[in-house]
């Protein structure tokens, strides 16, 4: 089955779909980070990530430094925060009432980079150029996406009627996380030449499939 097709079956809402749903508050705080994070790159771009400081990125983007820490939590946080990311984890649990473990996370991480790629191609891009260029947000990446793993292997423990701690779960989830950040660093190193459905698709098929290294 080709990667294409793995997107358009899945079930995962788009952004606009989802923020249809949420009340008014949240709609509205949703802009005010989208917003931020854009204001942020900005100044990043221009003057560096370590040069810029949150009390700067409030002033340019009208709000507190307080919300900016609220919102964010740190600095770092600003440049990888994705607001796809809660959608992701309803999306593979209602996959798994119908389909196998793999391919569950296969079809939604699938639909979720496609959905956020097409509107998100550019913002995407320099995210992932500030990631990789400073390493104290490489660091803060490498941990969110292994806390992701935590999750993800708690709703296949859920699922499966198995421990959160069974090896087998533990395993699949944090391989999946390390291979996502493999395939990431593949995509920056690249210049982002590799078609964005391979890069997320690579570490499941090696999964599946197994590594070659001969």
């Amino acid at each position: 089955m080709s990667s294409e097709s793995h997107y358009r079956t899945a079930t995962v809402e788009t952004m606009d779909d989802l923020m249809a749903r949420l009340p008014l508050r949240e709609r509205k705080r949703l802009a005010a980070m989208r917003r931020i994070q854009s204001v942020a790159l900005d100044l990043f771009e221009e003057r560096g990530f370590e040069a810029i400081t949150v009390d700067e990125i409030a002033d340019a983007a009208e709000v507190s430094s307080s919300s900016i820490y609220r919102w964010f939590g740190t600095k770092e946080q600003i440049v990888i925060w994705d607001e796809y990311d809660p959608t992701a984890l309803v999306a593979i649990e209602a996959e798994l009432a119908t389909a196998p473990p793999l391919e569950a996370v296969r079809k939604v991480v699938q639909a979720t980079v496609m959905a956020a790629f097409a509107s998100d191609r550019e913002r995407i891009e320099r995210r992932m150029r500030i990631a990789f260029e400073n390493p104290s947000v490489e660091a803060a990446s490498t941990l969110q996406t292994y806390q992701m793993a935590s999750l993800i292997a708690q709703v296949l423990a859920d699922r499966l009627g198995r421990a959160v701690g069974d090896l087998h779960i533990q395993v699949f989830s944090h391989a999946f996380a390390g291979g996502i950040i493999g395939a990431l660093r593949h995509w920056y190193d690249t210049g982002f030449a590799t078609p964005i459905s391979e890069v997320f698709d690579a570490p499941l098929t090696l999964l599946d499939q197994g590594i070659d290294l001969d």
